[in-house]
């Protein structure tokens, strides 16, 4: 007797034939759900979902906190700031509960889905459970079904939300996490060993602080919040400034030389008086024969106060030696001497960063600067407010006379200060191009001299044009053997200008009408 035989008799003893076992294998029984057993399960199931809503949600708040804010309101003594501080603090064990709880609510929504939903829906299909295979379809359906109620409804609303209201989030969920992340510390603290012994095998230190956010993700935040309208374009305007500051040489700022209001030490008191009330300048350079030797700097207020107690003094003498005397002798009054009263100049490389110069002028507590070319001689000056408007834009006082650089024409042209920097004009004027690596030259008036090859007569009677690409430019003004102020327009390259005159000229003849 073989094997088969004797399984066959072991049957027969049972009274069982083989054959209505293998019909019973193929046959599955269902028994029909109550509607009360139906809406617990959906109850249970919505219930999982949410819940995997709330971990999605939390994690989102917590990392979209404003980390500085949160430290601010918990120095105030806020008890909700101070937990969240707790926990941002101790990021890897709040995400590590996050994750669990992730973990735990979706494998027993599609695990209990599986085995209830599953059977639900092959029992509306097949009732008498004849087809096995419509219960893996079933599992199939309803596991595709529920991922997306999942994610839609328990990690993307949620984390949208979040992104959204984050601190009101975060405050009000602070509690619920906090009792979480009691609930799961032994598990956490699991997966928090476990995860720091993965990744010194990877050679990764666990303890090493992440990257800092660098200057380009912080542009692509700016442009974001740009093209959202949270950030206005003047706000974009000064945070590309920031960022460009320190990449600015005092040269690109200076006031040069040639425009440089300054006095010789010899100068008398009317001559200063002059110039400080005429020039409107506060603080004027003081130099010996020639600018290039610049020996301090007098500020009008230290003239003003040292003249007012040298008047003091003089009437004091004179009304001790004559108390009838209401008149002061001319002759008795001293010799006005500006070296007296000038401060010690502070002189800066044309090289120095602006964002170095700027923090040692605060130290030093000083308004302006002289730059010194390579050669030793006077390049130019810079103030703080120089500094400034690099970051804010132009400063204007009471005293300034508005003085554009770059100004649209109603025709189209532009009117162009010669001493523009080729950056802002590049900047301020669409299609306004030049060669960038060449470093010859920096102003607009400079790179014009370069396409011409010489310096234009200020004595010249016809306009002196030149063309480069579509940009022509025309001198307007010349002051001091420079170009003061210029004028640009866009007109078609000379190809271009010769093919539309053929195209004319060829419309012209098609049109006219030979005579008879």
């Amino acid at each position: 007797m073989d094997e088969s035989d004797c399984i066959r008799h072991l049957f027969s003893l049972t009274g069982v034939r083989i054959e209505a076992v293998t019909a019973a294998a193929a046959t599955v029984v269902y028994s029909a759900p109550t509607a009360g057993q139906i809406f617990g399960d959906i109850l249970l199931i919505l219930l999982l979902v949410l819940l995997n809503g709330l971990f999605a949600a939390a994690e989102m708040a917590v990392i979209s906190l404003n980390k500085n804010k949160i430290e601010r309101q918990a120095e105030e003594g806020d008890r909700i700031a101070l937990r969240l501080q707790r926990l941002i603090a101790n990021s890897g064990r709040f995400l590590a509960s996050i994750q669990v709880g992730v973990t735990l609510t979706g494998f027993l929504s599609s695990a209990f889905a599986a085995n209830r939903f599953a059977t639900y829906l092959a029992y509306l299909i097949d009732p008498s459970g004849t087809n096995a295979w419509i219960e893996s379809i079933s599992i199939i359906f309803v596991t595709l079904i529920l991922s997306f109620i999942s994610l839609i409804f328990g990690e993307l609303v949620p984390k949208q939300i979040a992104l959204r209201h984050p601190e009101t989030l975060s405050r009000r969920l602070s509690g619920t996490m906090r009792s979480f992340n009691v609930i799961f510390l032994p598990l956490t603290k699991l997966l928090d060993a476990t995860t720091r012994g993965v990744l010194r095998l990877f050679g990764i230190k666990p303890d090493d602080a992440a990257q800092n956010v660098t200057e380009e993700e912080i542009r692509i935040m700016v442009d974001v919040g740009l093209a959202a309208g949270s950030i206005h374009s003047s706000e974009v305007e000064m945070i590309e400034n920031v960022f460009e500051f320190n990449d600015k040489e005092v040269s690109e700022i200076m006031t040069h030389r040639t425009n440089v209001v300054a006095l010789e030490i010899e100068a008398e008191f009317d001559e200063i008086i002059d110039v400080a009330v005429n020039e409107r300048f506060s603080r004027i350079p003081v130099y010996r024969e020639t600018i290039d030797d610049i020996i301090g700097v007098l500020y009008v207020k230290d003239m003003m106060r040292h003249t007012m107690r040298v008047a003091e003094r003089v009437f004091k003498q004179q009304t001790d030696d004559s108390e009838d005397s209401r008149t002061v002798d001319a002759g008795s009054i001293p010799v006005f001497r500006l070296e007296e009263i000038i401060r010690e100049p502070f002189f800066v490389p044309e090289s120095k960063n602006i964002n170095d110069l700027f923090f040692e002028m605060q130290h030093r507590r000083i308004q302006m600067a002289i730059v010194i070319d390579e050669y030793g001689g006077t390049a130019g000056i810079v103030t703080i407010e120089d500094l400034l408007e690099e970051i804010v834009g132009n400063i204007q006082d009471e005293y300034d006379e508005e003085d554009l650089e770059i100004v649209e024409n109603p025709d189209g042209s532009w009117t162009i200060d010669g001493l523009t920097d080729l950056t802002e004009a590049s900047r301020k004027i669409p299609d306004f191009v030049y060669p960038e690596e060449d470093d010859d030259y920096d102003t607009v008036a400079g790179y014009v001299i370069g396409l011409l090859g010489y310096i234009p007569d200020a004595d010249c009677k016809e306009p002196v044009s030149v063309q480069v690409g579509r940009m022509k430019f025309t001198v307007l003004q010349i002051e001091e053997k420079r170009i003061a102020r210029l004028r640009l327009e866009f007109v078609p390259e000379p190809e271009e200008a010769e093919d539309d005159a053929i195209d004319e000229s060829e419309r012209g003849s098609r049109g006219a009408t030979p005579d008879e």
